[in-house]
């Protein structure tokens, strides 16, 4: 008997019966490139009846890199049970579908039924893995300052859930926007001192940068440390108010980030005023993309 066979026999001896031999896996599985046109695609879907939710945000997401030609092929499959079933790819299908843009896969074909147990478990490489990788300093707060960016950007000001940035975007954002890694520095450099965390800091010094970099750098200073702030300035009526805002959470939960940024935003703008204020008033029935501070 040859090396080979016996090797399978093992493996398949340490197989319950309730799974597929893996001399049967073997044989039937068909591994190939393919480029999944919207006809086929839509075939694919048709047959994903025991599948997870379908996440809009998602498929969207994959939609818009494929649109804007940031689609790479990275080996990742579309499964096929056996019977047909469709047990991975959906949100790719999706995109294509939407799109109506074929796109290369390698898929894989005649999977055992259980394989789909198993499929997506796994821990998913963030953002900040990438720029880790790459080497680059503050990734965590880089990573979310991108993100935040790319929906800035995009002309989302709160409820951001409804869009799923996509790696490629966030690397777009990155290599287009000047100025991010040096918000990263800013925020975890001065986190601690302004209560506030280091990417939804950082996030505003790139903003109000952005705009006068001179000032913002002084403003977001004083936000940190309250250093010489007299009566009356934005900076420490911010100040003030963060305060009374985390205690009355009671250690309940963190402040809301669109809080943070909505009354950041309201201070720099008195400041560029040059106004002497006493309270920060935010928009009479909550923050909405309509009513949302913007920053001048």
């Amino acid at each position: 008997m040859s090396t080979t066979t016996t090797a399978v026999d093992t493996a398949d001896a340490r197989i319950s019966a309730t799974r597929t031999p893996l001399s049967a896996i073997k044989k039937q599985v068909k591994v190939e490139w393919v480029e999944i046109t919207p006809a086929m695609a839509t075939a694919l879907l048709d047959a994903n009846s025991h599948n997870r939710r379908l996440r809009e945000a998602v498929a969207d997401g994959y939609a818009r890199d494929m649109a804007a030609d940031r689609w790479d092929v990275n080996g990742e499959t579309v499964k096929v049970c056996a019977d047909g079933r469709l047990i991975d790819g959906q949100h790719r299908l999706e995109a294509i579908e939407i799109t109506g843009i074929a796109a290369v896969c390698l898929l894989v074909t005649g999977l055992p039924i259980e394989a789909q147990r198993t499929t997506d478990i796994g821990a998913r490489r963030s953002y900040a893995d990438t720029l880790r990788w790459q080497d680059v300093k503050n990734g965590d707060a880089v990573s979310a300052i991108v993100r935040r960016v790319t929906l800035w950007n995009a002309g989302y000001r709160t409820k951001t859930g409804s869009y799923k940035v996509t790696d490629p975007e966030m690397d777009a954002t990155f290599a287009a926007v000047p100025g991010v890694t040096e918000a990263a520095d800013f925020g975890v450099t001065h986190a601690t001192g302004a209560g506030i965390p280091p990417a939804q800091l950082g996030f505003a010094y790139w903003l109000f940068a952005g705009i006068d970099a001179e000032p913002a750098n002084w403003f977001m200073q004083r936000i940190a440390d309250g250093a010489g702030l007299q009566l009356g300035h934005p900076a420490l009526v911010f100040r003030d108010r963060l305060r009374r805002e985390r205690e009355a959470l009671r250690g309940r939960g963190n402040l809301s980030p669109d809080l943070i940024l909505a009354l950041l935003i309201k201070a720099w703008n008195s400041y560029r005023a040059g106004d002497s204020i006493t309270k920060l008033q935010l928009p009479t029935g909550g923050l909405t993309a309509e009513t949302f501070p913007t920053p001048r």
